[in-house]
């Protein structure tokens, strides 16, 4: 739309110059140089305009054509694909020049299917010889050409690239490292975890949820020890972000050290952290380091406190959240209700009896704004 704008601005700029000192000429005016400037100016930008009309026409044409033949392209291999499960055509076609398609279309198909369908797919792209042609576009290719052939590495699970994935793991870039580091747990996770730890260690720019992915799919029992390794040594300021890490491994290496973590060391940041952890698992572990911060100064502390009794704590709690009730910060006051209410177990007589004991208004207020809820 911009390069249409732009040359009719330019093809009525022309219009309204070249007419005028046309007019002038045959009017008798004198015509110094600076008229025939304006005139040959005027003539000029008509070129441009015309050259550029041209050129937007031709990559027009280009864009509907290329665009046409991707469809025609999807339209050959779709069927192919998703029938793979039933049958594979015993002469697969020619994908010529179609490379970035054939990925695009084979990895949306390796996640829609998964296991049950991963080595006819792979099979079907050995039989095309794709692999001489990911070498090449993993090297020299965009950034999206080599995030499609990463994800395709990994699916094919062979590790004729793993120096090279290695290598791009720890590039700047936080797209391509992680894509690299994806596609090496894919391909080797028992291996992969080892270069893995350490990195994620050293980058606090990658995204927590991309990272939480990645050691989810490598597995828990694979990531544990690894990664608590690392914590127990990592310094005091890494620890806040690598110990919620620790919610998706396995929880009898870890809440040991989130007990002693609590126990030790006053660093609010790591103490959220390991009280993150213990919501994640909903065991009624390291309770009295729990019970201890709900008194804590800092209202971010004492809600991620009540929040965990809520989620496993024991009967006798129940006094304590109701303390917790009047707190000046309202999302204490709000979690204590919602936790007080999963210990009563919406027992009707004993929450009204805990509230009609209730002196302050807004532990009142909050009290009735929870039962709303769960009446809803």
């Amino acid at each position: 739309m911009q390069s249409w704008m732009t040359i009719a601005r330019l093809i009525l700029l022309g219009l309204l110059i070249a007419p005028a000192v046309a007019l002038a000429a045959e009017s008798g005016v004198s015509f110094p140089l600076m008229f025939k400037i304006a005139k040959w100016s005027g003539l000029g930008l008509m070129a441009v305009a015309f050259c550029l009309f041209v050129s937007v026409f031709l990559f027009h044409l280009w864009l509907t054509r290329k665009e046409k033949r991707h469809e025609e392209f999807i339209g050959v291999w779709s069927p192919i694909m998703e029938n793979c499960l039933i049958e594979v055509p015993a002469k697969l076609p020619s994908i010529d020049k179609n490379e970035l398609a054939f990925i695009t279309v084979w990895n949306y198909y390796q996640e829609q299917y998964g296991e049950p369908a991963r080595e006819i797919l792979n099979q079907i792209a050995r039989d095309v010889g794709i692999r001489p042609r990911l070498d090449h576009m993993l090297a020299k290719g965009s950034i999206r050409e080599r995030l499609l052939v990463m994800s395709a590495l990994g699916y094919l699970g062979e590790k004729g690239h793993w120096d090279k994935l290695l290598d791009i793991s720890q590039e700047s870039n936080i797209f391509l490292s992680l894509a690299a580091i994806g596609s090496l747990v894919q391909i080797d996770p028992e291996q992969a975890i080892s270069h893995f730890v350490p990195l994620l260690v050293a980058r606090d720019d990658w995204p927590p949820f991309r990272v939480a992915s990645i050691l989810e799919e490598a597995g828990a029992k694979r990531v544990s020890k690894p990664l608590v390794a690392a914590v127990c040594q990592a310094p005091e300021e890494e620890l806040p972000r690598l110990v919620r890490y620790m919610s998706v491994v396995d929880s009898a290496v870890v809440l040991p050290v989130v007990e002693r973590l609590l126990t030790e060391i006053e660093n609010d940041e790591i103490v959220l952290a390991c009280l993150h952890v213990l919501i994640q698992f909903k065991v009624p572990y390291a309770l009295d380091q729990v019970r201890a911060c709900v008194d804590h100064p800092r209202w971010e502390v004492r809600t991620k406190a009540v929040t965990a009794l809520g989620e496993f704590g024991l009967p006798e709690d129940a006094e304590r959240l109701a303390g917790l009730l009047g707190d000046e910060a309202w999302w204490v006051r709000y979690r204590s209700a919602q936790g007080l209410a999963k210990i009563v177990h919406m027992d009707m007589a004993r929450w009204e009896s805990i509230r009609q004991v209730q002196t302050d208004r807004y532990a009142v207020d909050i009290m009735n704004h929870v039962i709303d809820e769960n009446t809803l």
